[in-house]
């Protein structure tokens, strides 16, 4: 059985995912243990960047529903069972103060897809990919939320400029893993797509700002 894209009218077969020719995607049917599909909106009004990584990729606009796709299956498919995957709508907390007096601009959110670690609680690492003009803008950022994080520890990092001094080892060890999980399947996934567009991904920043300062 074939199916038509309803962008461009190529044809593809049934269990294709995205148009193999202008990368649309496909509505199907999803597993049910995949993830949690169903958005939620989230205030990061008090949370902190610890780790991000941004890139713009010319060229690529409409392409980020299929770097999203793939990113969340790469998450789920490197089998850390303490890692969960979700969509958010993301908010800076503005919205429910000033939405009054700027008439619904401050009341705009982004899609994200949203990672936690039960060995980390209070760790998130939210993940998109969205239009930008020709652009398709893809990052990812671990933020630290205020509300959860030991108190004493987020105080001494504020002191001394941040350098995650109050996590043991072990900790340190599983956050930096946590990071890399998801730096390597946004990596790999905007590679891909890359790819498929005939982009030079070589010319893509892969390092990563803030404390961890991760490699390629």
């Amino acid at each position: 059985m074939e199916k038509t894209c309803a962008k461009c009218g190529n044809t593809d077969e049934a269990d294709i995912r995205f148009c193999t020719k202008c990368g649309e995607p496909y509505e199907m049917p999803r597993e049910e243990d995949d993830y949690d599909v169903q958005s939620t909106r989230v205030n990061i009004q008090k949370a902190e960047i610890v780790e991000k990584w941004f890139t713009s990729v010319i060229g690529a606009s409409g392409m980020g529903e299929k770097v999203i796709e793939d990113f969340m299956k790469r998450v789920r498919d490197s089998g850390v069972p303490s890692i969960t995957v979700a969509l958010a709508d993301l908010n800076t907390g503005l919205a429910g103060k000033f939405a009054g007096f700027l008439k619904g601009v401050a009341a705009k959110t982004h899609e994200f897809v949203e990672l936690e670690n039960k060995q980390m609680p209070g760790y998130v690492i939210y993940a998109g990919a969205r239009d930008y003009g020709n652009l398709l803008i893809i990052s990812w950022f671990l933020v630290a939320d205020e509300r959860k994080v030991n108190y004493f520890g987020r105080h001494i990092e504020k002191a001394i400029g941040g350098n995650l001094m109050w996590l043991s080892i072990f900790e340190t060890e599983e956050l930096s893993a946590f990071a890399s999980v998801a730096h390597q399947a946004l990596k790999d996934a905007t590679e891909e797509m890359m790819k498929g567009k005939h982009l030079d991904f070589t010319t893509v920043n892969t390092h990563t700002s803030g404390i961890l300062n991760l490699e390629r």
